[in-house]
């Protein structure tokens, strides 16, 4: 006995309203989006000398989300070699959401400062030079 043909298009019809609503679900989650409210200015550190730490998320602040979504982020240091670059623990959120940019030896690169929700990416970038602390 054959099968109704009507059966394989029900399924059909259930499989993409599912899909569907999936998709709403996703987009209604990407609400807002991420703003630089005070970007980090192009910086000069010594070799030797201190390094620059900031929380992004602390006042002044430097990223926001329009719709208060939490934001991760990377930070990528074109030259590695030059200064070391890391995330530290905000002392505001207790996440991950401080930097801090060590110099190594002198020299110039950029920082790439990534961030990004469940939903949205965002980069921004800022220069940073690295002078001998005994020539100042």
């Amino acid at each position: 006995m054959e099968k109704p043909k009507y059966f394989c298009f029900v399924v059909i019809a259930v499989s993409i309203s599912l899909v569907f609503s999936t998709c709403e679900t996703w987009r209604h989650e990407c609400e807002g989006w991420i703003i630089v409210e005070n970007p980090i200015p192009d910086t000069t550190l010594h070799v030797g000398g201190e390094s620059f730490e900031r929380d992004l998320l602390a006042s002044p602040v430097v990223l926001n989300h329009t719709d208060d979504q939490e934001i991760s982020i990377i930070l990528l240091a074109e030259d590695g070699t030059i200064v070391d670059a890391n995330r530290i623990v905000s002392q505001t959120t207790g996440k991950l959401n401080a930097i801090k940019i060590t110099p190594l030896k002198v020299g110039e690169t950029d920082i790439r400062l990534i961030s990004d929700t469940d939903c949205q990416y965002f980069e921004m970038s800022f220069h940073v030079s690295v002078i001998d602390s005994t020539n100042n």
